[in-house]
């Protein structure tokens, strides 16, 4: 865990709600990003099937997406991905990067 400034603006937030009951929430929030690959490596390709990541993807969701959340579903992705290993000589392998950034609900 790193704890670090990444720039110099304050969050004001922005308001929601009513006039009766409103609140304020950071300005960036409720996003979740998943990477196929992590920066400076690539995303690997089977010709027939297509992007790994996708592929696991495709598979986690058709199987786990009305009872369990995207957050999990992620986990449960990322695991299948590192097993993943290409039939090449060079054994390639893949991993993908997940962004959360205020997302804390659960999302089915």
């Amino acid at each position: 865990l790193l704890q670090y400034c990444r720039g110099d603006e304050h969050d004001l937030g922005v308001k929601r709600g009513t006039q009766v009951d409103s609140f304020k929430l950071p300005e960036v929030t409720d996003i979740l990003i998943a990477n196929s690959t992590v920066p400076g490596f690539v995303s690997n390709r089977n010709t027939q099937h297509g992007s790994w990541f996708f592929q696991c993807l495709v598979e986690v969701f058709k199987e786990n997406a009305n009872d369990v959340d995207i957050r999990d579903m992620f986990d449960m992705i990322g695991r299948i991905l590192n097993e993943k290993e290409s039939i090449d000589e060079e054994k390639r392998k893949q991993t993908f990067e997940q962004t959360n950034r205020g997302f804390y609900k659960k999302l089915y």
